[in-house]
């Protein structure tokens, strides 16, 4: 994926990309030191710097946590995405950027780090709620359990929107059911109502009806979620004989 990026003249983002800092086996001191040693060659206007990308347990002002219990302080506030006013809670895949604070002498340092929230270690995939979190894991489960009597459910979470004939909307998961045996195949979408504040439901009183179009909507508030009725709402919809 970095192929093609440069960070500065002549200086390729695969050089100086670090992925998995939370592999005992990338150390921070390594990489500054390495830094250190890249000076020389790099172009002479530019600040050596480097990239590295880890998944992240929490966050707190300026230190990302991560999972094998390393703390890494930044010289900044960790940047990160909130929705409605509201902090999405972790965990998150980070990008962070390493270099000089100020000047070629200084000593390299974590400066700044934006941390995207995501389902989980094993899906990387960004969400924009912990409803939404929960939501894509609840439906893995019911993914898992359907597989093993030959019933098929594809789950896709759309990161681009979906230009409908009623406008444009991006649904929060979108599935195909397959029943092989009689011949069953259903779409529908799953909309997550993550918060109820009036900026946030108007918003969804305007995509809802361009999702409708596009496959029936089953909305899921954190009670539904929380009272283990997301699979009986498939049961009575997308999963029925």
């Amino acid at each position: 994926a970095t192929l093609g990026y440069r960070i500065a003249p002549e200086r390729a983002l695969a050089q100086n990309f670090i992925p998995g800092l939370d592999n005992p086996d990338v150390q921070l001191p390594v990489i500054y030191e390495h830094l250190k040693e890249d000076q020389k060659t790099w172009p002479q206007d530019h600040l050596p710097q480097s990239f590295a990308v880890t998944f992240a347990t929490g966050v707190h002002a300026e230190t990302l946590h991560l999972p094998n219990g390393q703390k890494i302080e930044l010289a900044t506030r960790v940047a990160r995405p909130s929705a409605f006013k509201q902090s999405i809670p972790g965990p998150f895949l980070a990008i962070i950027l390493i270099g000089h604070l100020t000047e070629r002498k200084s000593d390299p340092m974590p400066l700044r780090a934006y941390a995207q929230p995501v389902i989980s270690e094993t899906y990387l995939t960004a969400v924009d709620s912990d409803l939404e979190r929960r939501t894509a894991l609840e439906l893995a489960e019911i993914q898992r359990a359907l597989a093993s009597s030959a019933r098929l459910l594809d789950i896709e979470k759309p990161l681009f929107d979906y230009n409908t004939g009623a406008g444009l909307c991006r649904p929060d998961f979108i599935l195909e059911y397959q029943d092989r045996a009689l011949n069953i195949g259903r779409r529908h979408i799953v909309e997550t109502i993550a918060y109820s504040n009036e900026e946030y439901m108007a918003a969804k009183g305007l995509t809802i009806p361009r999702m409708e179009t596009m496959a029936p909507v089953l909305q899921l508030t954190d009670a539904d979620l929380r009272s283990a009725h997301l699979r009986p709402m498939l049961d009575r919809t997308l999963l029925r004989e």
